[in-house]
């Protein structure tokens, strides 16, 4: 069995929220063999990870001919982000990202002297959530949220042997996989960027 745990406080001040950028995430893995007898073994690996993090922060410095003629409140932002310290960032949302992990694997291993079946099996599943403020001010400009959940499943089998006295090493076997998932793309843009207005996802995937 093994950890390992990352903790420590965000060194970018957000002046209209959290600090952020911030390590806040913890690992295990476990591991267990059986060996019933010489012929036989099943190893089975766990590994599970978790992140709860603030960020990334954002900051917008520079500002294009578009921009500056349709939203001079994003002029004045951008303005007052040079004039920042470079750890400080005014984003009007507090970014985070949250994953969770879990991965099981199996080998079982079965020597029949002339033969052995091995089997290896495999179990991912991911969950993640990251937010985060694209156009790096205190306005509502443009935020983006990517939330993705997946399980994969996979089994292969396998015949391992030789033959024509030890001239041919052969390996036969079947191979499973399956996959779920899902993922969702949502963006809020201000008024005027698009016709569905502020605070609303207008980008669904």
């Amino acid at each position: 069995i093994g950890g390992q745990i990352n903790r420590h406080g965000g060194y970018v001040r957000n002046i209209v929220g959290r600090r952020m950028n911030n390590a806040h995430n913890e690992a295990v893995r476990a591991s267990l063999l059986l060996t019933p007898s010489e012929a036989f073994t099943n190893t089975t690996v766990v590994n599970y990870s978790n992140s709860n993090e603030t960020g990334p922060a954002t900051r917008s410095r520079f500002v294009g001919p578009v921009a500056t003629t349709l939203f001079p409140a994003f002029v004045a932002a951008n303005v007052a982000n040079n004039r920042r310290p470079f750890w400080t960032v005014a984003n009007n949302i507090d970014a985070y990202n949250r994953i969770k992990s879990a991965l099981v694997s199996n080998i079982t291993e079965l020597d029949l002297g002339s033969v052995t079946l091995k089997n290896v099996f495999g179990y991912r599943r991911v969950k993640s959530d990251i937010s985060v403020d694209l156009d790096g001010t205190e306005l509502q400009v443009y935020n983006a949220r990517n939330i993705i959940g997946s399980k994969q499943w996979s089994n292969e089998f396998q015949v391992i042997g030789d033959a024509f006295d030890g001239h041919l090493d052969y390996i036969i076997g079947a191979f499973w996989f399956r996959e779920t998932a899902s993922e969702d793309d949502i963006s809020y843009r201000a008024a005027g960027t698009n016709p569905r207005s502020v605070g609303r996802p207008i980008v669904r995937i």
